[in-house]
């Protein structure tokens, strides 16, 4: 009589290793418990669209649907396959025989706070389109002027995005911002670490183990981060600060001087611009 030989491995091997059987059968049921309560017990994020970039320092997330925040306002927020805000969610291919148009700005030209449609950028890809030219919107909240040159030369050095044209908006928080930037250092993607912040952002998204672990983390940096920031903002309702405070947070990962961070005025770049005593 032949016995079945995987029957007798199988039996064997939980035979000699009963711990170790035991040790997998809890991780698994322990994984799928975590990912259950992660359904029911991790909050929605709002910011869940923006993400740091290796070469551009900061931008969007491809392909997304969110309700974004900007203090209490509440709106929809879409991203296209390229990682601009868009309309909706469609495909942009790299090629095109149509006139192109890249937007770069910050987060007057992304929009914060309003539908894509009602914004300017909106106005003017509805009227571009009437005439057969694209408007992409690679704008994003405090981008500057090295940002503006970083993102463009990834989009069309490395991903070989056809453009025609490119609109920079400038305005007065760019000093700001530029000063901010002046450390950081582009790096080139790469695949081993952009696959670990992807299953990164997925087990914090799914994970609840993961989620709270990052959200104490979170509170202590942006504890940190408040306490130096602490003459930032007095006048503006906590909502709004508490939101502001935590995208500067990333935008100031690269930035150590905390004198300047600290002092009101280093906020309030655009000042000057509307005090009198300048005016001769």
């Amino acid at each position: 009589m032949v016995k079945d030989s995987s029957a007798s491995l199988k039996k064997w091997w939980f035979e000699r290793h009963p711990f170790l059987a035991l040790i997998i059968f809890l991780i698994v049921i322990y994984a799928f418990a975590d990912f259950v309560l992660g359904i029911f017990l991790i909050p929605s994020d709002n910011a869940g669209f923006r993400s740091i970039h290796s070469y551009y320092h900061h931008g969007l997330l491809s392909n997304k649907k969110a309700t974004a925040t900007w203090g209490p306002i509440a709106y929809p927020f879409f991203t296209n396959s390229l990682g601009m805000r868009d309309t909706g969610i469609v495909h942009i291919p790299l090629t095109t025989r149509n006139k192109r148009i890249l937007l770069l700005g910050d987060s007057h030209t992304e929009a914060v706070g309003i539908y894509a449609e009602d914004s300017f950028y909106g106005l003017i890809k509805k009227a571009g389109k009437q005439q057969g030219i694209e408007i992409l919107n690679g704008a994003v909240v405090s981008y500057s002027p090295k940002i503006h040159y970083l993102k463009a030369a990834y989009y069309l050095e490395k991903l070989r995005l056809d453009v025609d044209e490119i609109w920079v908006f400038l305005d007065l928080s760019d000093l700001q911002n530029e000063i901010a930037y002046e450390a950081f250092v582009p790096r080139d993607e790469n695949i081993f670490i952009n696959a670990k912040d992807k299953l990164f952002r997925f087990l914090k998204k799914n994970s609840f183990t993961v989620n709270r672990i990052e959200f104490i983390r979170d509170s202590r940096n942006y504890a940190r981060f408040t306490a130096v920031m602490s003459e930032f903002d007095q006048q503006r309702g906590n909502e709004y600060r508490n939101n502001t405070i935590a995208l500067y947070r990333v935008f100031f990962r690269d930035f150590n001087d905390k004198e300047l961070l600290q002092n009101p005025e280093f906020h309030g770049v655009g000042q000057w611009y509307y005090d009198s005593s300048f005016i001769q």
